[in-house]
């Protein structure tokens, strides 16, 4: 099919077919075929069943795994109408992108820095189970703000509690692991390479924002119940200790 190519064998076999008295009215590509003869094709034989580049298995496959490519995914599922991922997941994201930046700098500086490697190294191998446990939290935000819309349907007050709880306590834990990345980020902005300063300090920025937002999402669910503030109070008080910052006040 490279060297014939997918519109010339189509066409041909449609010629043959209609010289025995049989119309062709579309094709479909059954099993697998080279990539290089199917991007030819798609303005000619598929193009009437919507067969496109969108559909070249290798292509989506690249897509998914080239990191700079991936994030485009969940960016276009949290701007859809869909109810989820929303704001919790979008906070536990940005938590696992200041834990990964920061495990970078950590990383790298440990290499370029010898004498305080293993300071450096132990921050990172903390900051990667930050990363994970906001990686984690990405589905278990969604999956507990789809437990919760399922209660509400159900109109049993003691589900829609324990629903609300669990959609209250995911973000929390989210900010009880950023508390914990916290503690290590003032000694990893000491101690990094000047080369890696600003990627500290984006950890820190970033490390910030998504506490605040992941307490506005467990805010919104606990208050209400009067159960898990202290909780995350607590997760708030240790990470404002950690980063020099003032009281938090409650959200209006």
């Amino acid at each position: 099919l490279t060297r014939t190519g997918i519109a010339a064998a189509f066409a041909r076999v449609a010629e043959l077919a209609v010289a025995e008295g049989v119309s062709v009215r579309g094709g479909e590509l059954v099993g697998l075929v080279p990539r290089a003869a199917v991007a030819e094709a798609f303005g000619a034989a598929f193009a009437r069943r919507g067969f496109g580049p969108d559909r070249v298995i290798e292509d989506r496959l690249e897509r998914l795994v080239d990191p700079l490519e991936a994030p485009a995914l969940f960016l276009e599922a949290l701007a859809s109408t869909r109810p989820t991922p929303g704001g919790g997941s979008a906070a536990s994201l940005a938590g696992a992108l200041a834990a990964g930046l920061a495990e970078k700098a950590a990383r790298i500086s440990a290499r370029k820095k010898p004498a305080e490697g293993l300071l450096l190294l132990a921050i990172a191998d903390r900051a990667a189970a930050v990363r994970l446990a906001c990686e984690r939290a990405v589905r278990e935000d969604a999956d507990a703000f789809a437990a919760l819309l399922a209660a509400y349907r159900t109109r049993d007050a003691a589900a829609i509690r324990a629903a609300t709880l669990r959609a209250g306590l995911v973000p929390t834990a989210v900010v009880e692991r950023l508390a914990d990345l916290a503690a290590d980020l003032g000694p990893l902005s000491r101690l990094a390479h000047p080369d890696l300063a600003s990627d500290a300090r984006c950890a820190a920025e970033l490390a910030r924002g998504a506490a605040g937002a992941a307490e506005a999402t467990a805010r919104i669910n606990l208050e209400p119940l009067g159960e898990g503030v202290d909780r995350l109070e607590a997760a708030l008080g240790r990470l404002d200790r950690s980063t020099g910052s003032p009281p938090r006040k409650p959200l209006a």
